[in-house]
């Protein structure tokens, strides 16, 4: 090993060695044409007591959805839909399960959930799935009540509705107190995809 060598060897393995001390290494080359390092400056470490993220990677903190107070009358109840994509029928529209959703094949895409018997309901909560990578999108939806299921009423007409994740990615309809035992959802536009899409359908009582 020629002289050289072993001196890049040396200053190596100082730099392993004071590299478990927390100390930060300048090496100076005064002979850059043969590569080698012939002088060795050794900095101390800025102090730091605790482990700090660049502001710029730090992402804001997401709310929570605050839904009603009371039952949810939709939850586990009998859905019909206008169509689906993939695995992502309309049951999961009422599961009770934040992160499962139905997804409509093509607009209009609509939900409708059986709510077993009459009920005077007066809040409607519509919900995408929370995680942070489901994007901000909206989308275009219109909400109908029906007793029979044949013969529907409008109680909200189309509107824009915007779902974001750091505001819990849902949002509250409320309405007149009106009796009611299928609730139908038509949604006609959506920013986030070719159809419609909802993790849940929440229906609330007036009560």
């Amino acid at each position: 090993m020629n002289t050289f060598r072993k001196i890049l060897v040396v200053l190596l393995a100082i730099i392993a060695l004071f590299s478990l001390a927390g100390m930060v290494f300048l090496i100076v080359t005064p002979e850059p044409e043969r590569g080698i390092a012939t002088a060795l400056t050794v900095i101390p470490a800025p102090v730091q007591t605790k482990a700090e993220v660049p502001a710029a990677f730090v992402l804001p903190e997401m709310e929570t959805l605050v839904l009603p107070e009371g039952e949810n009358l939709a939850k586990g109840k009998k859905v019909t839909f206008s169509d689906y994509t993939d695995v992502y029928p309309g049951k999961q529209a009422v599961d009770g399960r934040e992160r499962t959703y139905w997804e409509g094949a093509a607009f209009p895409s609509w939900i409708t959930v059986d709510l077993a018997e009459p009920a005077a309901i007066s809040k409607i909560v519509l919900r995408v799935p929370p995680q942070r990578n489901w994007g901000k999108r909206t989308q275009v939806i219109s909400l109908a009540v029906s007793l029979d299921g044949e013969s529907f009423t409008d109680i909200v007409t189309a509107a824009s509705y915007v779902f974001d994740p750091q505001t819990g990615n849902g949002v509250l309809v409320e309405f007149e107190p009106v009796e009611a035992q299928y609730v139908r959802a038509t949604i006609e536009s959506n920013t986030g995809a070719t159809g419609g899409q909802l993790s849940e359908l929440c229906v609330y009582s007036a009560e």
